[in-house]
């Protein structure tokens, strides 16, 4: 994919061009509704369909694996699981059921195993099986670390034990994470909430931070929430142009080139240059 731009690097806009006007004809000239299913322009989060064949999303080959990739291939914990069985990729494809993962990297853990009658914690897991209220709770009841089933049961039982059954998702935009207790954030975005105060750029504000972040992107996702205003529209546009023409979307290459042009105002003030 590549993005033919104007050289000529002026603040005020190449040959004179007006950029408010320029935004203003972007705006009338992008498709409001352009890939339902796939775009979302409220958190600016485009996710691949597999079955749409004008996206770059595929299925793994692994007919029970779940996980979707850039290629008609498999994942890469399939490829690197079949190099060790011997069998052939059809059979390897037809044959091998993945184990679960409690959580796959940036997604949801697996939700706290504290459960009473018909109700189960909603919360995400964090330690044992249990999400970290429920941790803490049964661990200062039993005074220990371990998890034995049956104790867990009967400390659950107990109407003291709360139990949130609905858990809000993070409040980053896109992102369907659970929230972790206390926190408006998911797992994922409180880490790296953490690790940005470390670095001085959390800021005093977790709202202000979580909507400015975007969702841990897969392989069939990007995000243009870290591209200025005028910068996403020209993005949009030309992405919007290349489907007119029959071109297929490439998730990747849009990540790219957003990591490439990001905190630049406009494709119009930069050297021409063809990232992919």
């Amino acid at each position: 994919m590549t993005l033919a731009v104007a050289p000529e690097p002026d603040a005020t806009g190449p040959e004179g061009i007006d950029l408010q006007r320029w935004s203003n004809w972007l705006g009338a000239a992008v498709e409001d509704g352009w890939r339902p299913g796939e775009w979302d322009g409220q958190t600016l989060l485009f996710t691949g369909d597999v079955d749409n064949p004008r996206t770059r999303a595929h299925s793994c080959r692994t007919a029970a694996c779940s996980t979707v990739v850039h290629t008609q291939s498999f994942c890469a914990k399939c490829t690197k699981l079949m190099s060790t069985t011997g069998r052939s990729a059809d059979e390897f494809a037809a044959s091998h059921t993945p184990a679960r993962l409690a959580a796959a990297s940036g997604q949801d853990p697996a939700r706290c195993a504290v459960e009473r009658a018909e109700l189960r914690c909603g919360n995400p897991a964090s330690a044992r099986g249990l999400c970290i209220d429920h941790y803490r709770g049964r661990r200062e009841h039993s005074g220990q670390r371990s998890v034995v089933t049956s104790e867990l049961v009967a400390w659950a039982a107990s109407p003291s034990v709360v139990i949130e059954v609905e858990v809000p998702e993070c409040a980053v935009p896109g992102c369907v994470g659970a929230v972790v207790p206390r926190q408006i954030v998911c797992a994922y975005h409180h880490r790296a909430r953490t690790a940005a105060a470390y670095r001085g750029e959390a800021g005093p504000d977790a709202a202000s931070w979580a909507g400015e972040q975007i969702p841990f992107l897969l392989q069939h996702q990007f995000s243009l929430r870290r591209l200025g205003e005028l910068m996403r529209l020209e993005f949009l546009y030309a992405l919007q142009q290349r489907d007119a023409r029959g071109a297929k979307l490439d998730t990747q290459c849009v990540r790219h080139m957003v990591r490439h042009f990001a905190g630049l105002p406009s494709l119009l003030l930069i050297a021409a240059r063809t990232p992919c």
